[in-house]
C-alpha cells in the first residue's frame, strides 16, 4: 500500500510539473510571457513614487492586455500632436481599461473607430484601480503632457465611498484599522501562485461545469459568494454596511470633481463627463443575485441598499456638476441596457456593452457623426 501511494504521489507530482511545463510554454507561444518569472496581471502597473496612484507601465503586456511606450492601452503614439489632429483623452479605472471585452473592444478602443483617424486620436489613460482622490496628480504627470484637446472621466463611485469610509476608520480607529487589513499571504499561498496551470485548469473546469450543469453551477457560485460576503461582513467588527451613502461623502465628491474639471479646463482641454453605469437595478434584482453578491465583495461597507444608492446619488451628482460647470453630460448609466449581453459583471462591459458607451461618448464629441443633420449645440458644451 505504501509502495502504490508513493507511485500515485510521484505521478502526480509528474503530471503537475508536465502540466506546468505546457501552461508556460503556451504562455511563452502566445502571449511572449517569460518562462521562468511570475507571470500575473501585476506586471502591468507600478506604483507612482508619491505613493498617490499607480500607473500604467510602458511596454507591458500580460495576456490580451497591452500597452505602448507611454504605458496606455492605445496604439503607439507620439506626445507631441500632428497638427489638425484632435486628441482625446480617456481616463477612468477598470471599466475603461477594459476587462472581458475582446482585445481592441473596450471602449475607447471602439470610439477610435468610430471617429475619422484623420481627425481624431483617442488615448485610452485608463489605469486599474484609479480613484478621484489621485486624478489630478495622474493627469498632472501623465496626461497633460500630451496636451489633450479633450478629456473624458469616468469615475468610479464605488471606490470614491469605500475610499472615504476606511479613511474615516483608519483615523478613527487606528488599531482597528491595522487589525482588520488584509494579512501578508503564507509561503504555501505564495508558492500556488507561481503555478500557471491552477488558474487555467479552474477555468476550463468552471466553463465546463456551468455549461454541462448550469442550474447547479449558479446556485454552487451564489452559496460560495455568499460565505465570502458573510466573512467580509464580520471584519467591519460591528458596523453595519450603510444603506445610503453620507451627505458628506457626496459633497467632498462634488468638490473633488470640480477642482478636476477646473484643473483640466487650465490646461485648455474641453471636459466630457459620464455618468457610470451598472447592470444592477431596483428592477432586477433577482436576476442576479450572484452578481450582485460578487460586486459587494470589493465594497463590503455597503449594503444592497446602499450599493443601489452610490450609483444613483453619484449620477445625479455628477449630472448637477456638469450643469453647474457648463460642461458636457453624456448619460451612459441610461443607454447601457441592465442585461448580461452588455455586462460582463456588474460594472464591466461585454463587446456590446463597451460599443453603446463608445456611442454615447461621441454624441458629447460630435454628434453629427453618428446623427447626421442633428444640431450639436442641443448638447451643453465645456467650452
Amino acid at each position: 500500500m505504501v509502495i502504490l501511494m508513493s507511485k500515485a504521489v510521484f505521478f502526480l507530482i509528474l503530471l503537475t510539473f508536465t502540466l506546468e511545463v505546457c501552461a508556460r510554454l503556451d504562455d511563452w507561444l502566445r502571449y511572449d510571457a517569460p518562462l521562468l518569472q511570475k507571470y500575473s496581471s501585476e506586471r502591468l502597473r507600478g506604483r507612482d513614487t508619491s505613493g498617490k496612484f499607480s500607473y500604467n507601465l510602458p511596454h507591458a503586456r500580460f495576456e490580451k492586455w497591452q500597452h505602448n511606450s507611454l504605458g496606455f492601452r492605445s496604439s503607439e503614439l507620439e506626445v507631441e500632436k500632428r497638427q489638425g489632429i484632435t486628441r482625446i483623452v480617456c481616463v477612468g479605472s477598470s471599466e475603461s481599461y477594459g476587462l472581458y471585452e475582446s482585445a481592441g473592444k473596450e471602449w475607447p478602443a471602439q470610439l477610435q473607430a468610430l471617429v475619422p483617424p484623420s481627425r481624431y486620436q483617442v488615448v485610452n489613460a485608463s489605469v486599474v484601480g484609479l480613484s478621484l482622490t489621485s486624478f489630478r496628480s495622474y493627469l498632472q504627470k501623465h496626461v497633460f503632457p500630451l496636451h489633450p484637446d479633450i478629456v473624458v472621466l469616468v469615475v468610479n463611485p464605488i471606490f470614491y465611498v469605500t475610499g472615504q469610509s476606511r479613511a474615516e476608520l483608519s483615523k478613527s480607529t487606528p488599531v482597528q484599522a491595522a487589525a482588520t487589513a488584509p494579512r501578508a499571504p503564507s509561503v504555501k499561498e505564495r508558492a500556488l501562485t507561481q503555478l500557471r496551470i491552477l488558474p487555467k485548469l479552474k477555468q476550463v473546469v468552471k466553463q465546463a461545469v456551468s455549461t454541462a450543469w448550469p442550474e447547479a453551477f449558479k446556485g454552487y457560485q451564489l452559496k460560495s459568494t455568499l460565505k465570502q460576503v458573510q466573512e467580509l461582513e464580520r471584519s467591519l467588527s460591528g458596523r453595519k454596511p450603510m444603506e445610503a451613502v453620507p451627505p458628506a461623502y457626496l459633497k467632498s465628491f462634488e468638490e473633488e470633481l470640480t477642482r478636476t474639471v477646473e484643473l483640466i479646463r487650465s490646461h485648455q482641454a474641453r471636459v466630457i463627463l459620464t455618468s457610470y453605469p451598472a447592470l444592477i437595478s431596483p428592477d432586477n434584482l433577482s436576476l442576479y443575485p450572484e452578481i450582485f453578491l460578487d460586486n459587494r465583495r470589493f465594497c463590503i461597507e455597503l449594503s444592497q441598499a446602499g450599493l443601489l444608492d452610490t450609483f444613483t446619488s453619484f449620477n445625479a451628482a455628477t449630472e448637477r456638476i456638469s450643469r453647474e460647470l457648463g460642461v458636457t453630460f453624456v448619460d451612459t448609466h441610461l443607454a447601457l441596457p441592465k442585461s448580461t449581453e452588455f455586462f460582463g459583471d456588474n460594472v464591466h462591459y461585454t463587446d456590446k456593452g463597451a460599443r453603446i458607451f463608445a456611442e454615447q461618448v461621441l454624441r458629447g464629441v460630435d454628434p453629427s457623426m453618428l446623427y447626421p443633420g442633428r444640431d450639436a449645440a442641443r448638447l451643453p458644451e465645456s467650452r
